[in-house]
């Protein structure tokens, strides 16, 4: 016969086991991970009023507007991402259709709480830069210098 000792190990080793079974297979809430929070602040951004005046949904020809990201920034977590027109989004190694517009998102730079986002839409000589912050568990635009060049 096993001793107390043997029989409380080995159920603590299976109650362990079964444990780390569940954990690893439960999925765990999104949040707001370094993943997740890209496509949200660069979806506050572009889809303000001031950038939106930009887009000319009128001129068909100009969509899907490519989204060009930076380096390190992977165009997957952006997939199904509405910035108001119809878009695609590329890595930043990805060579854009000459003949449809380009968004070029040089800097998307976010911290736990704020950020900074730059970008050009050159087909209309737009540069802008914006400052995004976490209100409330939503990225927001604080402040955005837009300039026509």
């Amino acid at each position: 016969m096993r001793s107390v000792a043997s029989l409380v190990a080995g159920g603590m080793v299976a109650c362990l086991s079964f444990l780390a079974i569940f954990v690893a297979a439960t999925p765990f809430a999104k949040g707001d991970t370094d993943v997740a929070k890209e496509p949200i602040a660069l979806q506050a951004v572009i889809g303000d009023s001031r950038v939106q005046a930009f887009m000319h949904p009128e001129i068909a020809d100009r969509f899907p507007l490519q989204v060009s990201l930076p380096t390190g920034v992977d165009a997957q977590a952006f997939t199904g991402l509405d910035i108001g027109v119809p878009s695609v989004f590329l890595n930043h190694d990805a060579t854009p259709d000459p003949a449809r517009a380009n968004l070029i998102v040089s800097v998307l730079d976010l911290g736990e709480t704020e950020g900074t986002v730059e970008f050009t839409l050159p087909i209309e000589g737009l540069a802008g830069t914006a400052q995004v912050s976490r209100d409330n568990g939503s990225w927001v635009v604080r402040s955005m210098k837009l300039v026509e060049r």
